[in-house]
């Protein structure tokens, strides 16, 4: 049997080298996702017949929750984008992971829907599909010595996503532009390191 490290092991770097970058800018993600699996010349020869017909993928994961925000108009959230396109490009019989943020009350929330935990959900094109649909939060705890060990041994290297590294002090700035959600004055916010730190007299 495979060990967690075993697997994390090797499931990192094939994420990390083999992920493809969407540009939502450049196109409806859906149509451009499923453009890009017709290409694969590997992936059509490895379809059965009558397999043609799917164009989307087998699994999908929404890792963003209901902060995300719409192609459309980015200064807006659209709490239910992500879950939408899934919808469209997953494949029948496919499999979704739900491990987004979905708070069951925000008062900060994009409309009174959200601000109660509530969502309008693509039911019916999941459902018609066939399609799986798993939920909840990462039970982190279960790999955090895996992962610290990983990075001590220099096989992950998770700070790249660090933007800002900052006194305990600064927090409230920090949080206030990390909130931006990659707009504005947010943009450049992407991971902030609070160190505690006494300030400098």
């Amino acid at each position: 049997m495979i060990s967690w490290p075993e697997i994390i092991t090797v499931v990192l770097p094939l994420v990390v080298s083999n992920a493809v970058a969407i540009d939502f800018t450049a196109g409806d993600p859906v149509d451009q996702i499923k453009d890009m699996r017709a290409k694969n010349r590997k992936m059509q020869q490895a379809l059965r017949p009558g397999e043609e017909k799917m164009a989307g993928v087998n699994c999908a994961i929404d890792a963003v929750g209901y902060q995300a925000v719409s192609s459309d108009n980015p200064e807006k959230e659209d709490s239910m984008q992500t879950i939408r396109q899934i919808s469209e490009l997953i494949n029948p019989t496919g499999a979704i992971g739900l491990i987004g943020v979905y708070f069951d009350e925000d008062p900060g929330g994009a409309d009174k829907h959200a601000k109660k935990g509530e969502f309008v959900f693509p039911l019916g094109a999941l459902w018609n599909k066939g399609v799986s649909i798993g939920q909840g939060q990462a039970p982190v705890k279960q790999y955090n010595v895996y992962l610290r060990d990983l990075i001590i041994a220099g096989r992950a290297k998770p700070s790249f996503i660090v933007s800002h590294r900052l006194p305990l002090s600064r927090a409230v700035e920090a949080y206030a532009h990390f909130d931006k959600r990659g707009m504005g004055s947010g943009q450049e916010w992407t991971k902030v390191l609070l160190k505690p730190q006494p300030d400098a007299a």
